[in-house]
């Protein structure tokens, strides 16, 4: 599958979306995706889920959204750690809705999100991952 990306969605745990374009994207990596199928009423529903997303963005994503719910900017939405889902939209509107992997210990905060602002370019830098057990 050779795509372009023409744009990326972030998904929050309150259901609030952030369309970022792909020309703020500076790397994107998602990795080991597991596909699931199962059956609910009746429905066989798939579902795609990754184990890592590593995304940085530029400082000039954060002024897409202007201020947001609570005056909050995407600098500190994204400090809540309540990513779940990535949405990859390509150049010929296709998508591929990614479910990214949650830490069950808080309902409403993802533990194995880690977000980074950079000091000298001001980027955003999401990890999330399961951390391994030392």
């Amino acid at each position: 599958m050779n795509k372009n990306l023409k744009a990326i969605t972030l998904v929050m745990e309150n259901c609030e979306i952030f369309t970022i374009p792909y020309m703020n994207v500076l790397s994107i990596s998602i990795e080991k995706i597991h596909e699931s199928y199962f059956n609910i009423a009746n429905t066989v529903t798939h579902s795609r889920t990754c184990k890592a997303l590593y995304l940085q963005l530029d400082s000039t994503a954060a002024l897409l959204f202007g201020k947001l719910e609570q005056n909050k900017q995407l600098y500190k939405r994204v400090m809540d750690n309540d990513i779940t889902h990535v949405e990859l939209i390509f150049d010929d509107d296709s998508t591929d809705y990614i479910t990214i992997k949650w830490s069950n210990k808080k309902q409403y905060e993802n533990l194995f999100q880690k977000v980074e602002i950079s000091d000298i370019d001001a980027s955003i830098k999401i990890v999330i991952k399961k951390n391994k057990k030392k």
